[in-house]
């Protein structure tokens, strides 16, 4: 997988700032056209990156970009890029209460956070979910590099739920 992807043409952004992708709905498209004056629908994905407060508007369509990424669909509408996820956590009652006391909502259909290195982001999936659509994106790009191995063997070690005691051990070999 490259450090970076080209879009819009000629826009080159660092892989491991990405924080997720989502699709542009036709709703958002409709409001672009009217606010910009522009043809809305020629932009097909969001990319929120870390330290951005707006996402960037791509031409890219979401097969494009899993093409350049491996997009892993982590639930409601949000794709991180396979090689940036570091590991997947259950949200327990602790997690919860901890976001609440940043001020942050959290949905009850949430149960995981997704360290990625473009930073934390909030998944409907359950963590063992989310590690096995990882290794299938990989597989998918045929960069597969799990703990060291490059053959593109999967164990089932590499890809487990933690034990139900231990909702905040690491999922995959990284830490």
């Amino acid at each position: 997988m490259s450090n970076s992807i080209k879009v819009n043409g000629n826009t080159h952004l660092l892989t491991r700032d990405i924080k997720f992708v989502r699709e542009v709905s036709e709703a958002e498209q409709k409001k672009i056209s009217d606010r910009y004056k522009v043809d809305g629908t020629k932009f097909k994905c969001a990319i929120t990156l870390t330290n951005s407060p707006k996402p960037i508007l791509v031409h890219e369509d979401k097969t494009a970009l899993d093409a350049q990424l491996g997009l892993v669909n982590i639930g409601n509408n949000k794709l991180v890029p396979a090689d940036t996820i570091i590991k997947a956590t259950s949200l327990d009652k602790a997690g919860r209460a901890a976001l609440a006391d940043k001020g942050l909502t959290i949905k009850d259909s949430f149960r995981s956070t997704v360290q990625t290195t473009g930073g934390i982001v909030l998944s409907t999936a359950y963590p063992g979910q989310v590690m096995d659509r990882k290794a299938t994106a990989l597989e998918r790009l045929g960069n597969i590099a799990a703990n060291g191995d490059d053959s593109g063997d999967l164990t089932l070690d590499d890809h487990q739920v933690p034990a139900a005691h231990d909702d905040n051990a690491p999922i995959s070999g990284r830490s």
